[in-house]
């Protein structure tokens, strides 16, 4: 038998839920940080060749 010190009662949990305006500025910040993350990366993978130390233009 549990002793009623350390009983679990669903009544003492306090869940509170995000508001409309947290939810949309987090969707806001990592949609923006999606973007930005795949626009470097095609940047970086299209000029690799000429962003390496190796790279001699050619004439």
């Amino acid at each position: 038998m549990v002793s009623e010190e350390h009983q679990d009662t669903k009544a003492d949990v306090q869940v509170k839920m995000m508001s409309h305006n947290t939810l949309y500025s987090l969707a806001n910040a990592l949609g923006i940080l999606s973007m930005i993350t795949a626009v470097s990366y095609h940047i970086i993978s299209v000029n690799a060749e000429t962003m390496s130390k190796d790279y001699v233009e050619e004439n």
